[in-house]
């Protein structure tokens, strides 16, 4: 079929005028003129009103509308729903054409050809930086919502501001730097403008199309991978050495991070500030061992990529000891589950996942897999235990709810509180950032042989730097750093500090250190550093000490 509509073709049957309302509603956003469709298509104005009330009832399936006024026609409705509606639209009359190669003259009449054929190349080339095969009968799809969502959002129609399911679904942000990437490359804007809600729908729709991840044939990229994966371990104390599925999930992910860092391209949003926040300890953790990535490659890893790399991580942690999911059947709007919600969220740990469904979907895999599923309505016919409570929930119901919480939970949970209990991270960062660097009854008579001989112990990152003991020294004079408690903690200039490290050494004898007898010395030498997590835990071990000198953290 042409889908240039011809002037001199005064037979157009509303199968045919279907596309140019289609096109001229949702791609160019404009309000139509009854009176300039009927002269354009050469029909009455009765026949387009009737089209229009027949695409108005496709349109109603979707819960969107057509809105007359004054003789002109406009679209209204939710903007996701609009999107699914054309999208689904055009597949279900041109199944047969999308799917061959005789796609581009059709795609070419609704969209800029050269827009077509910048998108199809760019999925090649994002597929094949971040080694994901897509299949070649469903990634139609995947380009049909990458020119959709490009052209509304050009028009200025934009996808409500939702929250984002951190934790519900994991695998959503296993492909989101993949999803960012062809947004990005699709809208000629960079990653870190877009907006979090377009990144996290065309995620969906990769997930929807289903892809394949490839070993990197890289194999720089799998040792690096392997070191990092042991370096996390080492810090965690977690053995996730034996996941095929984290080496190959990173090392595919490595190539791409690489190449934006030496490009200073920035994918951080509200989405990687998000995972910062919930995943904390294990973020730290990860930031802490990519020192074997930033060291190859001479790069400093921004938190953003870090986000993404603690994401894989978790994935991993989680497979070890899944988490619980409690699914609420919702009936009468959000208003009743955001109660019962509240209400668990007090009880539940927050790796566990809280999950809302419409009763019309109580038939769902979501559902139907649920470790507890809690209803305020009675679920007729459904053969599954749940637990049905009231709407706002007495004591009774929490207790029965904790009792079964717990029963599940119970011996659940070691593998889980090494990355997420604040306490067992903190011994862990601790031990790591004091590593080797323990000096034992060392038979020093002054304060300088001390700082000269941490700083002659130190990394080569930061004894190599002459800089390094100066500053030291100069705040030394600056004021003592001694305290009552026969401690000293000197300190180096962030400035100067290669590698951060703690070190310390015990006397056999006090030495006098401004006002005080010293006999324990700490030296921190602590990278210039923005993360208040860490410097938390730096403060916290050193007020520890200075209340009570000992060797145990």
């Amino acid at each position: 079929m042409d889908h240039q509509v011809q002037a001199t073709d005064k037979d157009h049957s509303f199968w045919e005028r279907e596309d140019v309302y289609l096109k001229s509603l949702f791609l160019l956003g404009h309000s139509l003129s009854i009176l300039d469709l009927s002269l354009d298509l050469f029909v009455s104005e009765t026949s387009i009103r009737r089209d229009l009330e027949k695409l108005d009832m496709q349109l109603a399936d979707y819960n969107c509308q057509l809105i007359r006024y004054n003789g002109f026609v406009s679209l209204e409705g939710d903007e996701l729903a609009c999107r699914h509606f054309f999208r689904n639209r055009l597949i279900e009359k041109y199944a047969e054409q999308l799917n061959s190669h005789q796609s581009d003259g059709l795609l070419a009449f609704f969209f800029d050809q050269e827009n077509v054929e910048g998108i199809i190349k760019a999925v090649q080339e994002a597929s094949d930086l971040y080694a994901y095969t897509i299949s070649e009968q469903y990634r139609i799809y995947l380009i049909l919502d990458l020119l959709i969502a490009t052209r509304r959002y050009q028009q200025g129609y934009l996808l409500r501001p939702q929250p984002l399911p951190i934790g519900q679904d994991m695998a959503l942000f296993g492909v989101y730097p993949f999803a960012g990437d062809l947004l990005s490359y699709s809208l000629n804007r960079p990653v870190d403008t877009l907006l979090p809600e377009e990144v996290k729908q065309l995620s969906l729709t990769i997930l929807s199309v289903g892809y394949e991840s490839f070993p990197s044939e890289n194999q720089q990229f799998v040792q690096l991978t392997k070191q990092l994966i042991e370096r996390v371990g080492q810090l965690s104390g977690l053995d996730l050495s034996h996941d095929t599925d984290l080496v190959k999930m990173i090392s595919n992910y490595l190539r791409p991070m690489i190449y934006r860092l030496k490009n200073g391209i920035n994918i951080a949003n509200q989405t990687t500030e998000e995972i910062k926040k919930r995943y904390s300890i294990l973020f730290h953790v990860v930031w802490l061992a990519s020192k074997v990535l930033s060291d190859q490659y001479q790069l400093e890893l921004l938190d953003a990529e870090i986000a993404f790399l603690t994401i894989y991580f978790e994935i991993a942690v989680e497979k070890l000891e899944n988490p619980l999911t409690i699914v609420i059947v919702c009936p009468h709007g959000l208003a009743t589950s955001e109660l019962i919600i509240s209400s668990l969220r007090r009880l539940i740990s927050h790796y566990d996942h809280l999950v809302t469904v419409d009763l019309s979907e109580l038939d769902s895999s979501v559902a139907r897999q649920a470790d507890i599923l809690i209803s305020s309505i009675q679920l007729k016919d459904f053969p599954l235990p749940y637990v049905l409570v009231s709407p706002v929930l007495t004591n009774d119901e929490l207790d029965n709810i904790q009792k079964l919480y717990l029963d599940l939970t119970k011996g659940n949970r070691k593998v889980l509180s090494i990355v997420h209990d604040d306490y067992d991270a903190k011994q862990a960062l601790l031990k790591d950032l004091i590593k080797h660097e323990v000096y034992l009854h060392q038979a020093l008579t002054s304060q300088e042989d001390c700082l000269r001989f941490l700083a002659q112990h130190a990394f080569s990152e930061n004894r190599d730097n002459p800089g390094y003991l100066t500053s030291i020294i100069q705040r030394e004079k600056m004021g003592s750093t001694s305290v009552y408690t026969g401690i000293a903690l000197p300190h180096a200039n962030p400035e100067m500090v290669g590698r951060s490290q703690l070190s310390l050494l015990t006397l056999k004898e006090p030495v006098i250190w401004g006002k005080n007898r010293v006999k324990v010395v700490m030296l921190i030498s602590i990278k210039k550093v923005k993360r208040s997590y860490i410097k938390r835990l730096w403060c916290t071990f050193i007020a520890k000490l200075i209340m009570k000198p000992s060797l145990t953290v």
